[in-house]
């Protein structure tokens, strides 16, 4: 069952002038992933709702993986699929000021019956990435590509494909803004610069946990290694 609502404090408890109670949400259940406007269940489909919207389903199946950041992003048969009110991609700008036209006067119109407000709905448009392993920062438009690269689109120039890490290029997991690459090493792009860094004692991941400002390794050799932002790695000793 999928349940919504309105302001939350820190601890997740409801405020209590919030506008709007727990509540469940009819006409979709068995949702096995969310994000704030859109889930998937647990036959693949996803389903998506604007601001005031009811969810309704896309038409889009086989979803395994499901991300948002200014728009949700699903991942569905290698291929990312996003929903907004408009579509983003495009060969031009989305918010490229058109030339006025003239137009000649027209008479008014009569007055009319106020018209209910319409129903929003959302558009699917598809990312240029090729094909896709995995999406990646939990933003759904940067993604792992199946050639084990590190992409992004950069939304604001018509969703051209961009490498904002350069060194990401044999990618095997990514967590957080974290990635572990095919020789165990890890590296981490949290720090907003062009490069990023190698975390440092790191050399024989086989797996991470990771959020932007830390992360975990597990060795070969079964050892635990954590650190901070992009500082170096300490063992950690259970």
């Amino acid at each position: 069952m999928l349940v919504c609502w309105g302001s939350v404090d820190a601890r997740g408890h409801v405020i209590a002038n919030a506008s709007h109670a727990p509540t469940p949400v009819g006409g979709i259940d068995h949702v096995i992933a969310l994000s704030s406007h859109a889930a998937v269940r647990d036959n693949g489909e996803v389903w998506t709702w604007l601001d005031g919207g009811a969810p309704k389903p896309t038409g889009l199946a086989h979803a395994t993986e499901l991300a948002e950041r200014a728009f949700p992003c699903a991942l569905a048969d290698g291929a990312v699929t996003c929903f907004a009110d408009k579509p983003v991609c495009g060969d031009k700008p989305v918010d490229k000021p058109k030339k006025p036209k003239k137009s000649k006067p027209k008479p008014k119109p009569k007055a009319k019956k106020p018209e209910p407000p319409p129903v929003p709905t959302s558009v699917a448009f598809a990312l240029p990435a090729g094909k896709v392993g995995h999406l990646a920062f939990s933003t759904g438009t940067c993604v792992q590509t199946a050639t084990k690269r590190f992409d992004c689109i950069d939304l604001d120039h018509a969703c051209k494909v961009e490498r904002p890490w350069p060194a990401l290029v044999t990618v095997e997991q990514i967590s957080g803004a974290c990635a572990r690459l095919t020789n165990g090493s890890v590296r981490c792009g949290a720090s907003g610069g062009p490069a990023a860094p190698v975390v440092g004692n790191v050399t024989n991941a086989i797996t991470i946990a990771a959020t932007a400002a830390r992360g975990c390794a597990l060795t070969k050799d079964h050892a635990v290694l954590c650190w901070e932002g992009t500082s170096a790695a300490t063992p950690i000793t259970f």
